[in-house]
């Protein structure tokens, strides 16, 4: 961020743009879309890449077309894998964004110091900003896991594997319980 804010204008003077009375925010956004683009734009390929090639092999030989196979096949697969990166990507964004409190733009952090210096309570203005943060990051994941739900609906449900856990739970316990017993 400090780059973009400060290395930028001195750039851009080569090319005759005076970007240096243009408002913090916007260069405060110009970071966080960058971070967050190539990150996001990794996420896709990286879930667009683990769709198992075998599905798109499936859906031309069923006769639909590149785009039929992309849009039906491959997109609502690669959501449902990378859904979960991005949703640790959104909430850190999210906590990160209160550093842009230190090139001066008024967020929520921002106004917490504030406060906190005209009222001098401090730990309690700063443990109110932790809640709340809190509170934004829980109903942020909630609302990310239901869409992953959702996303995952077409997924085979796991009966199998909790059985033989269940199974093996079992068992366990049956050989706990004969050794206890002496037996």
């Amino acid at each position: 961020m400090f780059l973009i804010y400060y290395g930028m204008p001195e750039i851009l003077k080569i090319f005759n743009l005076d970007v240096a009375k243009w408002p913090v925010l916007f260069f405060v956004i110009l970071a966080y879309t960058l971070n967050a683009g190539a990150f996001i734009s990794e996420n896709i390929r990286a879930a667009v890449n683990a769709v198992d090639r075998g599905q798109i092999e499936a859906a031309y030989s069923i006769g639909m077309t590149g785009y039929q196979a992309f849009t039906r096949i491959m997109v609502p697969q690669a959501l449902a894998i990378g859904i979960p990166v991005f949703t640790n990507h959104v909430l850190g964004t999210l906590k990160d964004t209160s550093l842009a409190y230190t090139l001066g733009v008024m967020d929520i952090t921002g106004k917490s110091a504030t406060l906190g210096t005209a009222t001098s309570h401090f730990i309690e203005v700063y443990i109110d900003l932790s809640l709340i943060y809190l509170v934004i990051s829980m109903v942020l994941e909630k609302l990310f896991l239901l869409l992953e739900r959702r996303l995952q609906r077409f997924e085979l449900p796991v009966t199998a594997d909790k059985r033989l856990r269940k199974r093996s739970t079992t068992y366990v316990q049956l050989i706990v319980a004969r050794f206890v017993k002496g037996g």
